[in-house]
């Protein structure tokens, strides 16, 4: 009789125990399918962020040889501007030797 309810008692409690993890691992799958449905977007997400990256180098570097273009463009037109100055110096005093 005593080992009867022994066997009685541990099945209840097998039983409970049972149920508990059957609990457990539904909230576990639930758990994984709600954690593999985020690394989904995160994924999607740096793919996006990955290409806005692409674009804003390949923008930057367009810019910086638009930078370096006009700078290059300035130069040449400082020096331009120079050397007009010097040919206008340089006819002035020709025709006004009088000026310093």
């Amino acid at each position: 009789e005593r080992d009867l309810s022994i066997l009685r008692e541990s099945n209840t409690e097998l039983k409970c125990r049972n149920k508990q993890l059957e609990r457990d691992k539904l909230e576990w799958d639930s758990l994984r399918k709600v954690f593999d449905m985020k690394c989904e977007e995160y994924i999607v997400e740096v793919g996006i962020m990955e290409k806005r990256l692409r674009e804003s180098e390949r923008e930057r570097n367009t810019l910086q040889q638009l930078l370096q273009q006009i700078i290059q463009d300035k130069i040449e037109l400082k020096q331009k501007i120079e050397n007009f100055e010097i040919d206008l110096e340089t006819t002035c005093q020709k025709t006004n030797p009088s000026m310093p």
